[in-house]
């Protein structure tokens, strides 16, 4: 699947390839990644982990507990 966010290679900053990845659960996912240069040759572990809401979702999932950020706190009390 196509992504938009562009990842880049920590040490030589060229294109970072997503080789395989597992949901750990619905907010972790732990991704391993490979570097496309050939001459750097880098390969790597992350983890993408949800930690905040801005927007509340219109189909809340009773399980996710997800704090809302201070900004979109401010911006859900009325003035």
């Amino acid at each position: 699947m196509a992504t938009l966010y562009q990842n880049k290679c920590p040490h030589c900053g060229y294109r970072l390839s997503i080789r395989h990845s597992y949901v750990e659960n619905a907010l972790l996912k732990t991704l391993y990644g490979q570097c496309q240069n050939l001459e750097c040759g880098w390969t790597g572990r992350g983890i993408l982990e949800w930690v905040y809401q801005i927007s509340p979702s219109a189909q809340p999932n009773p399980d996710i507990e997800l704090p809302f950020t201070a900004l979109s706190e401010k911006k859900l009390v009325p003035a």
